[in-house]
């Protein structure tokens, strides 16, 4: 950075460098297209694994077969069949005619250990009609025995039933975020390796993390029960208050805690995998809009991505001796970790696969359309508030903004901004319109500021939350479903 520049014009420009090199389109999307992010809280380590960097492994879990059985005699009305493995009553158990449409209709019992099953057809089938059976198992599945039933003056009598083959198809898991970051690592996704930070020759005045490969990725978001959960801040000291320098493989939260760290990794994730087409493509030249006075409003999320990374690195007044290494206002953080949060939130949900055996792709989880801060270049959207030249770390305009997640289980952030210092009150409402819970109620400095609720001990339904801060006073709506 050159002698003498403030923090208003590094950070203009740093905005201006990263919209012009992500400025190229990824391609025509609809709007009603789906996309699918994940969340840093997705990537942490799952609570049942053993080991840091635990993906879901690429084989079978579980096996479907199918037994083709013939009738070996007329009036058969039910059959008992002994399988070497015991059959998984959590799926399905069905049994089709071969060669026709429809399901025949049937009860089924089994003894203790899932390995016998007795069988009653509602129609009698006869001799040389085909059956098949339909089911999963833990492991391949085999057939020890096979007898047809059928009811007589003696009662219930043994026919003959044969089982002419059985087929296992093997049934893969569903896989888990972490998959998808093994994935960009073994694609190409990061042939440098992913870095968080500006790599430098600087190497003993800045700081930034590299991670050759994806468990260096997830080594910095969760250690030993710690995840990447402090305030927001750049590369500046670890923990120890030790200065920091040069390049890391991983930083882990006992190391070095910073809740932007993490979310910025999610960001890269995300636009990786849509690069990629692990999940579906375009994430990158999304457009962010709110309705504060973010001066990231109008960017891309590539670009978004770069100007996260400028601001973990921070920049120097001075040369020599003399020289200052200085990052942007606690606020600004603040800003970039909200929006952050919000575009790795944004499409998140439930994992589907569209495969996974050959390649893995990720189905989207919500369309465009329906997230209001995000549209496709050219698309209608709210005009930036953004001031060109201001002050960034300052906001202009009192503003409340609408919770995030919302609906949300069980908590959401819900984000101001006030341009002055002052006393702020924001208090939460149930639908009586009593007060039930005080979010703030103290000074503030000047900025754009956040707060989390958690309404785990509320019941499901709307509230309301309003801000009074100096003469400005807002109320907005939020839903609660457990």
């Amino acid at each position: 950075m050159p002698k003498g520049i403030n923090f208003s014009r590094w950070l203009l420009l740093v905005v201006l460098c990263a919209s012009f090199r992500f400025s190229a389109s990824a391609g025509e999307v609809d709007t009603s297209t789906h996309f699918r992010t994940f969340t840093a809280g997705d990537l942490q380590r799952p609570i049942w694994a053993l080991k840091v960097g635990v993906v879901v492994p690429k084989k079978p879990d579980k096996y479907q077969f199918s037994a083709s059985l013939v009738a070996g005699g007329d009036s058969t009305t039910g059959f008992v069949i002994s399988f070497a493995t015991p059959v998984d009553t959590g799926n399905d158990i069905r049994i089709e005619i071969l060669n026709e449409d429809g399901h025949v209709i049937f009860t089924a019992t089994s003894n203790a250990k899932l390995t016998v099953w007795t069988f009653s057809l509602a129609s009698p089938i006869n001799n040389g009609d085909s059956l098949t059976l339909t089911g999963y198992a833990p492991k391949p599945e085999k057939v020890k025995g096979i007898y047809g039933t059928k009811d007589s003056l003696l009662g219930r009598v043994k026919v003959e039933m044969y089982c002419e083959k059985i087929i296992n198809t093997g049934r893969l898991p569903m896989p888990n975020a972490l998959n998808a970051v093994q994935a960009e690592f073994a694609q190409g996704g990061f042939p440098q390796g992913m870095t968080i930070g500006v790599p430098s020759l600087l190497k003993t005045q800045y700081a930034w993390v590299t991670a050759a490969k994806y468990t260096d990725v997830e080594a910095s978001l969760y250690t030993k029960g710690d995840t990447q959960s402090a305030a927001s801040h750049g590369f500046d000291t670890l923990i120890s208050g030790k200065r920091m320098m040069g390049a890391y493989k991983s930083l882990p939260p006992t190391k070095y805690n910073s809740k932007l760290f993490a979310d910025l990794i999610a960001l890269k994730v995300n636009l990786a995998a849509s690069a990629l087409g692990i999940t579906p493509r375009g994430l990158g030249s999304l457009i962010y809009h709110d309705t504060t006075a973010n001066l990231l409003n109008g960017l891309t999320l590539d670009s978004i991505a770069a100007a996260s990374d400028a601001m973990m690195e921070g920049y120097y007044t001075g040369t020599g001796k003399t020289a200052v290494h200085h990052f942007g206002p606690d606020s600004l953080f603040s800003v970039y970790d909200i929006t952050l949060s919000y575009m790795d939130q944004a499409f998140n949900g439930a994992i589907d696969t569209v495969s996974f055996a050959d390649s893995l792709v990720f189905t989207g989880v919500r369309p465009l359309d329906s997230v209001a801060f995000l549209s496709w270049p050219g698309a209608t959207v709210p005009k930036s508030k953004r001031l060109i030249g201001q002050t960034f770390g300052r906001p202009v305009t009192y503003a409340l903004n609408q919770n995030y997640p919302n609906p949300f289980n069980p908590s959401t952030v819900i984000g101001y901004s006030i341009p002055i210092a002052g006393h702020v009150s924001l208090k939460v409402y149930n639908a009586l319109g009593q007060e039930i819970a005080t979010l703030v109620d103290a000074e503030r400095q000047a900025g754009y500021q956040s707060v989390q609720w958690n309404a785990a001990n509320y019941a499901s339904g709307i509230y309301f939350y309003r801000i009074t801060a100096g003469s400005f006073t807002d109320m907005k709506k939020m839903a609660f479903t457990k």
